[in-house]
Protein backbone atom coordinates (compact mmCIF):
# COMPACT_ATOMS: atom_id res chain seq x y z
CA UNK A 1 0.00 0.00 0.00
CA UNK A 2 3.00 2.29 -0.32
CA UNK A 3 1.54 4.13 -3.50
CA UNK A 4 -1.89 4.31 -1.56
CA UNK A 5 -0.42 7.73 0.18
CA UNK A 6 0.73 9.78 -2.99
CA UNK A 7 -2.98 9.08 -4.79
CA UNK A 8 -4.21 11.73 -3.21
CA UNK A 9 -1.35 14.22 -2.89
CA UNK A 10 -0.74 13.90 -7.00
CA UNK A 11 -4.68 13.92 -7.60
CA UNK A 12 -4.85 17.45 -5.50
CA UNK A 13 -2.06 18.92 -7.52
CA UNK A 14 -2.94 17.40 -10.90
CA UNK A 15 -6.78 18.85 -10.11
CA UNK A 16 -5.14 22.80 -9.01
CA UNK A 17 -3.09 22.80 -12.21
CA UNK A 18 -6.05 21.90 -14.46
CA UNK A 19 -8.21 24.32 -12.50
CA UNK A 20 -5.20 27.03 -13.06
CA UNK A 21 -4.94 26.41 -16.48
CA UNK A 22 -8.98 26.73 -17.54
CA UNK A 23 -8.78 29.94 -15.96
CA UNK A 24 -6.20 31.20 -17.73
CA UNK A 25 -8.07 29.80 -20.56
CA UNK A 26 -10.91 31.89 -19.47
CA UNK A 27 -8.96 34.96 -19.12
CA UNK A 28 -7.83 34.81 -23.04
CA UNK A 29 -11.46 33.27 -23.78
CA UNK A 30 -14.52 36.05 -25.12
CA UNK A 31 -16.41 35.17 -22.21
CA UNK A 32 -17.03 37.60 -20.09
CA UNK A 33 -16.49 37.92 -16.53
CA UNK A 34 -15.11 40.54 -14.34
CA UNK A 35 -11.29 41.08 -13.75
CA UNK A 36 -10.78 37.26 -14.76
CA UNK A 37 -7.31 38.49 -15.09
CA UNK A 38 -7.51 38.09 -11.31
CA UNK A 39 -8.77 34.19 -11.00
CA UNK A 40 -5.50 32.28 -12.02
CA UNK A 41 -3.41 34.06 -8.77
CA UNK A 42 -6.45 34.05 -6.81
CA UNK A 43 -6.74 30.17 -7.04
CA UNK A 44 -2.55 29.67 -6.22
CA UNK A 45 -3.13 31.95 -3.38
CA UNK A 46 -5.97 29.71 -1.71
CA UNK A 47 -4.58 26.80 -2.29
CA UNK A 48 -1.00 27.84 -1.15
CA UNK A 49 -2.70 27.82 2.66
CA UNK A 50 -2.36 24.47 2.27
CA UNK A 51 1.52 24.28 2.08
CA UNK A 52 0.91 26.58 5.43
CA UNK A 53 3.60 29.01 4.35
CA UNK A 54 2.29 32.53 5.20
CA UNK A 55 5.39 34.46 2.94
CA UNK A 56 4.28 32.28 0.12
CA UNK A 57 0.55 33.22 0.24
CA UNK A 58 1.32 36.77 0.38
CA UNK A 59 3.46 36.37 -2.39
CA UNK A 60 0.58 34.96 -4.39
CA UNK A 61 -2.01 37.63 -3.09
CA UNK A 62 0.39 40.09 -4.01
CA UNK A 63 0.70 39.14 -7.36
CA UNK A 64 -3.04 38.71 -7.84
CA UNK A 65 -3.83 42.17 -5.92
CA UNK A 66 -1.22 43.73 -8.40
CA UNK A 67 -2.97 41.66 -11.48
CA UNK A 68 -5.91 43.29 -10.22
CA UNK A 69 -4.42 46.87 -10.20
CA UNK A 70 -3.31 46.45 -14.11
CA UNK A 71 -6.35 45.15 -14.72
CA UNK A 72 -8.07 48.38 -13.89
CA UNK A 73 -4.72 50.38 -15.46
CA UNK A 74 -3.01 51.73 -12.24
CA UNK A 75 0.30 51.54 -12.67
CA UNK A 76 2.43 52.51 -10.25
CA UNK A 77 -0.17 50.31 -7.67
CA UNK A 78 0.76 47.59 -10.08
CA UNK A 79 4.33 48.17 -9.50
CA UNK A 80 3.84 48.34 -5.85
CA UNK A 81 1.97 45.29 -5.44
CA UNK A 82 4.38 42.93 -7.20
CA UNK A 83 7.45 44.69 -5.74
CA UNK A 84 5.53 43.65 -2.20
CA UNK A 85 5.58 40.15 -4.31
CA UNK A 86 9.19 39.89 -5.21
CA UNK A 87 10.43 40.42 -1.33
CA UNK A 88 8.17 37.86 -0.47
CA UNK A 89 9.14 35.70 -2.99
CA UNK A 90 12.86 35.98 -2.21
CA UNK A 91 12.07 35.58 1.19
CA UNK A 92 10.19 32.53 0.39
CA UNK A 93 13.10 30.88 -2.08
CA UNK A 94 16.01 31.71 0.56
CA UNK A 95 15.15 28.99 2.86
CA UNK A 96 15.26 26.42 0.11
CA UNK A 97 18.89 27.86 -0.78
CA UNK A 98 21.57 25.37 0.07
CA UNK A 99 25.47 25.78 0.15
CA UNK A 100 26.45 27.10 -2.92
CA UNK A 101 30.00 28.24 -3.89
CA UNK A 102 31.00 32.07 -5.00
CA UNK A 103 31.30 30.76 -8.29
CA UNK A 104 27.64 29.77 -8.15
CA UNK A 105 26.31 32.96 -6.58
CA UNK A 106 27.86 34.91 -9.88
CA UNK A 107 26.40 32.99 -11.88
CA UNK A 108 23.06 33.21 -10.62
CA UNK A 109 23.30 37.19 -10.52
CA UNK A 110 24.86 36.98 -14.37
CA UNK A 111 21.07 36.90 -15.87
CA UNK A 112 19.52 39.79 -12.92
CA UNK A 113 22.62 41.80 -13.84
CA UNK A 114 21.74 41.69 -17.16
CA UNK A 115 18.15 42.38 -16.58
CA UNK A 116 19.37 45.95 -14.70
CA UNK A 117 21.58 46.68 -17.79
CA UNK A 118 18.68 46.16 -20.24
CA UNK A 119 15.75 48.64 -17.93
CA UNK A 120 18.49 50.90 -17.77
CA UNK A 121 19.73 51.04 -21.33
CA UNK A 122 16.11 50.59 -23.16
CA UNK A 123 13.08 51.36 -21.03
CA UNK A 124 13.97 54.28 -18.17
CA UNK A 125 14.64 56.50 -21.20
CA UNK A 126 11.17 56.23 -22.75
CA UNK A 127 9.49 56.65 -18.89
CA UNK A 128 8.71 60.19 -18.48
CA UNK A 129 6.95 60.37 -15.05
CA UNK A 130 10.58 60.45 -12.28
CA UNK A 131 7.81 58.40 -9.62
CA UNK A 132 6.99 55.40 -12.37
CA UNK A 133 11.06 55.45 -13.26
CA UNK A 134 11.79 54.98 -9.39
CA UNK A 135 9.31 52.48 -8.96
CA UNK A 136 10.53 50.56 -12.10
CA UNK A 137 14.40 50.94 -11.32
CA UNK A 138 13.14 49.63 -7.63
CA UNK A 139 11.10 46.34 -9.28
CA UNK A 140 13.37 45.78 -11.45
CA UNK A 141 16.41 45.23 -8.72
CA UNK A 142 13.50 43.28 -6.52
CA UNK A 143 12.81 41.01 -9.39
CA UNK A 144 16.34 40.65 -10.51
CA UNK A 145 16.97 39.11 -6.82
CA UNK A 146 14.47 36.90 -7.02
CA UNK A 147 15.70 35.53 -10.07
CA UNK A 148 18.98 35.06 -8.85
CA UNK A 149 17.32 33.51 -5.62
CA UNK A 150 15.47 31.14 -7.33
CA UNK A 151 18.21 29.95 -9.67
CA UNK A 152 20.83 29.48 -6.55
CA UNK A 153 17.37 27.26 -4.79
CA UNK A 154 18.85 24.57 -7.59
CA UNK A 155 15.12 23.52 -8.03
CA UNK A 156 14.57 23.37 -11.91
CA UNK A 157 11.00 24.57 -11.85
CA UNK A 158 11.82 27.03 -9.46
CA UNK A 159 14.66 28.33 -11.63
CA UNK A 160 12.40 28.20 -14.40
CA UNK A 161 9.46 29.38 -13.14
CA UNK A 162 11.19 32.98 -12.03
CA UNK A 163 13.18 33.57 -15.16
CA UNK A 164 9.72 33.39 -17.33
CA UNK A 165 8.33 35.51 -14.87
CA UNK A 166 11.07 37.79 -15.71
CA UNK A 167 10.92 37.62 -19.38
CA UNK A 168 6.95 38.22 -18.98
CA UNK A 169 7.74 41.43 -16.96
CA UNK A 170 10.69 42.41 -19.66
CA UNK A 171 8.26 41.86 -22.54
CA UNK A 172 5.27 43.96 -20.21
CA UNK A 173 7.52 46.91 -19.90
CA UNK A 174 8.63 46.94 -23.78
CA UNK A 175 5.11 47.19 -24.62
CA UNK A 176 4.04 49.55 -21.73
CA UNK A 177 6.40 52.19 -22.75
CA UNK A 178 7.90 51.80 -25.78
CA UNK A 179 5.97 49.55 -28.43
CA UNK A 180 2.34 48.29 -27.58
CA UNK A 181 1.31 45.41 -29.22
CA UNK A 182 -1.93 43.40 -28.75
CA UNK A 183 -0.11 39.82 -29.80
CA UNK A 184 3.21 40.23 -27.82
CA UNK A 185 0.55 41.22 -24.75
CA UNK A 186 -0.75 38.13 -24.58
CA UNK A 187 2.53 36.41 -25.01
CA UNK A 188 3.42 38.45 -22.22
CA UNK A 189 0.53 36.92 -19.57
CA UNK A 190 1.44 33.48 -21.19
CA UNK A 191 4.84 33.63 -19.77
CA UNK A 192 3.34 34.87 -16.46
CA UNK A 193 0.95 32.50 -15.73
CA UNK A 194 3.34 29.97 -16.74
CA UNK A 195 6.11 31.09 -14.12
CA UNK A 196 3.81 31.75 -11.60
CA UNK A 197 2.64 28.10 -11.95
CA UNK A 198 5.99 26.88 -11.77
CA UNK A 199 7.30 29.02 -8.80
CA UNK A 200 4.21 27.41 -6.93
CA UNK A 201 4.53 23.90 -8.02
CA UNK A 202 8.25 24.42 -7.16
CA UNK A 203 7.96 25.72 -3.49
CA UNK A 204 5.36 23.60 -2.82
CA UNK A 205 6.35 19.89 -3.73
CA UNK A 206 9.07 18.41 -1.67
CA UNK A 207 12.48 17.42 -3.42
CA UNK A 208 12.82 13.58 -4.36
CA UNK A 209 15.53 12.24 -1.79
CA UNK A 210 18.70 11.43 -3.05
CA UNK A 211 18.96 7.66 -3.06
CA UNK A 212 22.38 5.91 -2.16
CA UNK A 213 23.88 3.83 -4.58
CA UNK A 214 24.87 0.64 -3.55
Amino acid sequence: MKSGNNIPKWSWRSTIVVLYLLLCGLYFSPIAAPHKLVYPLLLLTLCSLRHRSPLLTLALACSALGDLFGDLGTLLPQIGAFALAQICYILTLRRLVPKVSLRGILLAAALPAVLCIVTYIVILPAIGTPIIKFGVVGYSLLIGAMVATALLTGRQKVGLGAVLFVLSDLLLAFLIFLAPNHTLQSLSLVLYFAGQLLLWLGVTTSPKPHTPQA
